[in-house]
């Protein structure tokens, strides 16, 4: 999981189609046959929601870029924040990074 936590946190616009397809093979069934485009699409991203979580949030800041996190019930208070991850410019590649963190 850390080398594909990894690989995000480094991806290109190329390396994305590879990188949603090894998400998706790690999906529970049934599964559609083409994968969503979860690094590219904020709605695909949001369907990879972690256990417990029901909130989610994203701040940009233009010196560090985005951080994205799950939560339960409340997204202000960090306490209640399951997982967060990080990336220079992309909200959806953000929250498929705290979703692969939650998992473990």
């Amino acid at each position: 999981m850390d080398l594909l936590i990894k690989r995000l946190e480094n991806a290109t616009e190329a390396d994305l189609p590879e990188i949603e397809s090894i998400i998706h093979d790690m999906m529970p069934e049934p599964k559609v046959v083409q994968p969503p485009r979860y690094c590219r699409s904020l709605d695909a991203a949001l369907t990879l929601r972690p256990d417990g979580a029901n909130c989610h949030g994203y701040d940009f800041d233009p010196v560090n870029g985005v951080t994205a996190y799950w939560s339960r019930n409340n997204v202000s208070d960090h306490s209640h924040w399951i997982r967060e991850g990080h990336h220079k410019t992309s909200v959806p590649i953000a929250l498929v990074i705290a979703c692969l963190k939650a998992q473990g």
